[in-house]
């Protein structure tokens, strides 16, 4: 996975929808996926797909996917404190050696 596509070969709509998550995690920095923020982004994204593009509820998944493939890339930005926890749950699990 790459920062323009979700995968290659994905269809084009699929990309539309992962490019606005990618995007909309870097303008919306600092902020968590919750109701009011996945509210703002369906608004966004019947502007942005435009008329050949998915209703919401078909490229919400690929929009939170995105959004959270960017995270799991900026693990030492202040919105990245889910992806650090993710990292340091999965250490204690680690047995010593």
């Amino acid at each position: 996975m790459n920062d323009s596509t979700p995968r290659e070969g994905a269809d084009p709509a699929r990309q539309a929808a992962w490019r606005y998550g990618r995007d909309a995690r870097k303008t919306h920095a600092g902020r968590d996926w919750d109701d009011a923020l996945e509210a703002e982004l369906e608004r966004g994204w019947a502007q942005a797909r435009g008329n050949d593009g998915q209703d919401w509820a078909h490229a919400r998944t690929a929009v939170r996917d995105a959004w959270n493939g960017v995270e799991r890339r900026l693990p030492d930005q202040p919105d990245g404190a889910a992806a650090r926890a993710a990292e340091d749950a999965a250490k204690d699990d680690v047995a010593p050696s």
